[in-house]
C-alpha cells in the first residue's frame, strides 16, 4: 500500500474517532442501516425516543405508632381555584404541544437525509458502471473501492450535522418531558386538593398521613395494625369450615383436595381465585421467557458485533444469517419488551415489583448499541435480574448495607424486599 493511500486510511479513522467521541451512538441507524451497501435497505428516520416518567419527589415523612381509629376522619385540605386549575391544564397542554412537535423530524434533518440518499444513490450507480467497463476484474474492484471510500467520506460532514440536529432535538424533547412529569404532579396535586373532603376507611397495615404546618411534616393521623399479607395466588384455598382445595397445573383448576367440616366454597369464588390463579402465571410466563431472551443475548458469540464501535461504522454491521444479525434482532425484542407501554402493562398485571420496575426503567434508559459491551451487559445483567426475581427465579444481587458493607449473594423477590426495608441498597448483577 503506499504512503498516500495509508495517509487518507489514517485520515478517515481519525474523522470516524472524532464524530463517535463526539456524538456518541446517535448516527449508529444512519451509520450501520443507512449506508450497508449495494441494494442495502436504507433507514434513515430517526427513532422516537423512548418516554420515561419523571418520578415526583416525596415529602419528608415521620412515621409514628399506628393508631386505631374508633371513626372515620374527616380532612380539610384547602380549596383550589378554578382558574388555577384551568392555568395548570394550559400549561399542560402547552407542553405536551411542543413534546409532539420535538418527536418530528426538522426539514433541516430531512434535508440531510435526502442528501445521504442521494449520495448512497449516486454511489451504487457508479458501481454499477464500474462493473459494465470492459476492462480487466482487478481494474473494475480498484474502481469501485475507490467509489465506495469516497462516498464514505463525503458521508461524515452529513451524519455529523445530522447527529447534532438529532441531539438538539432530543435534548428539547428530554426538558419538556421533565417539565410534563412535573406539570402532571402538579396538577395532580391540585385536583385532588380541589376534591371535596370525604371520611376515609383504612384496612390493616394503612396509615392516614396528614401535613402539620407546626412541624413542617407529614405525620400519621389515624392507622391499624398490619397483618400478613396473603400470596395473590395460593396453591391451596379454603379453610376448615369449607375445606381444603389445592391447584391442579394440568387442569388450571382448584381441586377439593380434603373435605371441610360445613358448607364448601361456592362455584363463583372458586371461579375468581381460578381466573386470578391463571393471570398470575400466565405473567410470570411472561416474565420467563423475557428472562431467557436476555440470557440467550448474553450468552450469544454475536454480541461483541452490535456493541461499540464497530456497529457505528459505515459499511460495517451485522451480516445476514450470522450470529451477530440473530443478537441485533433479540437486542430490538428486548427494546420492545422494555418499552414504557409494556413496563406499565407489567406493572398493572402485577408482574413487576416497584424495584424491579424502577431498575428496568433505569436500565431502558441507558441500554443502547453505542455502549461498550462491558457497559451494555452490566445493563443487559440488570434486566435479567429483574426478570428472574419477576417469574419467581433467585437473581443474583450485590447488596451494600447502611454502614457500608458490600456483599454478593442470590435472593428471591420477597428477600430482596426485605433487604430493602431495612435500608440496605441492592444491585442486580
Amino acid at each position: 500500500m503506499g504512503l498516500t493511500k495509508k495517509k487518507k486510511l489514517k485520515q478517515i479513522e481519525q474523522q470516524l474517532s472524532k464524530i463517535k467521541s463526539t456524538f456518541g451512538g446517535l448516527q449508529e441507524r444512519i451509520a450501520t442501516e443507512g449506508i450497508t451497501g449495494a441494494g442495502g435497505k436504507v433507514l434513515l428516520a430517526p427513532t422516537k425516543p423512548q418516554l420515561s416518567t419523571p418520578t415526583t419527589p416525596t415529602p419528608a415523612v415521620t412515621p409514628t405508632t399506628p393508631i386505631s381509629p374508633t371513626q372515620p376522619v374527616t380532612p380539610t385540605p384547602p380549596t383550589q381555584q378554578p382558574s388555577e386549575l384551568q392555568g395548570l391544564r394550559d400549561s399542560l397542554t402547552y407542553i405536551q404541544k411542543r413534546i409532539t412537535e420535538s418527536v418530528a423530524p426538522t426539514q433541516e434533518e430531512i434535508g440531510l437525509q435526502k442528501q445521504l440518499q442521494n449520495l448512497i444513490a449516486s454511489r451504487e450507480l457508479g458501481l454499477q458502471k464500474a462493473a459494465e467497463q470492459p476492462i480487466a476484474t482487478p481494474f473494475i474492484t480498484g474502481q469501485q473501492k475507490a467509489i465506495t471510500t469516497r462516498a464514505g467520506i463525503q458521508a461524515l460532514p452529513l451524519q455529523a450535522q445530522l447527529s447534532t440536529l438529532q441531539a438538539q432535538r432530543k435534548a428539547a424533547f428530554d426538558v419538556s418531558e421533565a417539565q410534563l412529569g412535573f406539570e402532571e404532579a402538579k396538577l395532580s396535586r391540585a385536583e385532588e386538593a380541589a376534591k371535596p373532603p370525604k371520611p376515609f376507611t383504612l384496612t390493616p397495615g394503612q396509615q392516614r398521613f396528614e401535613f402539620n404546618p407546626a412541624t413542617g411534616q407529614f405525620e400519621a393521623t389515624a392507622g391499624v395494625a398490619p397483618k400478613e399479607v396473603a400470596e395473590k395466588a395460593p396453591d391451596t384455598i379454603g379453610n376448615a369450615e369449607s375445606g381444603f382445595y389445592t391447584w391442579n397445573s394440568e387442569t388450571k383448576k382448584y381441586e377439593l383436595a380434603i373435605p371441610g367440616t360445613g358448607k364448601q366454597l361456592s362455584v363463583t369464588d372458586i371461579a375468581k381465585a381460578e381466573e386470578k390463579k391463571v393471570s398470575v402465571e400466565a405473567a410470570k410466563s411472561d416474565a420467563l421467557d423475557a428472562h431467557s431472551l436476555v440470557t440467550d443475548l448474553l450468552n450469544s458469540p454475536g454480541l461483541e458485533s452490535i456493541t461499540g464501535l464497530i456497529q457505528g461504522l459505515p459499511f460495517i454491521g451485522p451480516l445476514p444469517g450470522t450470529a451477530g444479525a440473530l443478537a441485533k434482532n433479540q437486542f430490538n425484542q428486548i427494546i420492545g419488551i422494555l418499552s414504557l407501554e409494556n413496563r406499565q402493562k407489567l406493572k398493572g398485571q402485577g408482574t413487576i415489583s416497584d424495584f424491579e420496575g424502577k431498575m428496568l426503567s433505569e436500565a431502558s434508559s441507558s441500554l443502547g448499541r453505542n455502549l461498550s459491551e462491558q457497559d451494555f451487559r452490566k445493563q443487559l445483567l440488570k434486566i435479567k435480574g429483574a426478570f428472574a426475581s419477576a417469574s419467581g427465579i433467585d437473581a443474583d444481587i450485590n447488596v451494600t448495607s447502611p454502614s457500608g458493607d458490600s456483599f454478593s449473594t442470590t435472593a428471591s423477590r420477597e428477600e430482596i424486599n426485605q433487604l430493602l426495608s431495612e435500608g440496605n441498597k441492592v444491585e442486580y448483577r
